[in-house]
């Protein structure tokens, strides 16, 4: 697997894990004063796919499709729920506002020892899960992650995010 440690996207058939990947793959980066995961980069393209799943047994490959195209749940119907995952998929989707304007965000499923889905469309989780590709590794993690959505508070609002439990 191709590996950058700045802010970009690698553009080539991307090994992840067992399957490949042909688009502009999601790496995981530092801003550039270092203290911190950046969003921009991964942002700025309408092609960006990324996966841990394997595809190889038409069971995989029946998993991973449910996944991303239909995810079993709602990840903020989990909040505070131990969940144990071992990959993910993310893409970047535009959704559109109320005011008309469109939007590029990120989609985050993350995917249990089961292979159910739990997905959102949160900036949150998404750096949540960079963080923890550099912390754990990439996945498909042998030994589940174990991961609790929760909500913090961020000024009026709340920002869904991940925290790893025992």
């Amino acid at each position: 697997m191709t590996k950058k440690s700045e802010v970009g996207f690698v553009t080539e058939e991307m090994e992840t894990g067992m399957s490949v990947v042909e688009k502009k793959a999601l790496v995981s980066t530092l801003d550039s004063e270092g203290t911190g995961l950046s969003l921009k980069g991964e942002l700025l393209s309408r092609n960006l796919e990324y996966t841990s799943l394997s595809d190889v047994t038409p069971e995989e490959k029946m998993i991973m499709f449910n996944v991303m195209n239909n995810p079993a749940k709602r990840l903020k119907a989990c909040i505070n729920m131990r969940l144990l995952i071992t990959d993910i998929y993310m893409e970047v989707i535009e959704l559109t506002q109320d005011d008309g304007t469109v939007e590029a965000v990120p989609r985050t499923i993350l995917v249990d020892v089961d292979g159910v889905g739990y997905a959102c469309t949160s900036k949150g989780v998404f750096t949540g899960v960079k963080k923890l590709i550099r912390s754990f590794g990439e996945p498909t993690w042998k030994t589940p992650l174990p991961i609790m959505p929760v909500e913090v508070p961020k000024g009026d609002n709340f920002i869904l995010t991940l925290t790893v439990v025992k």
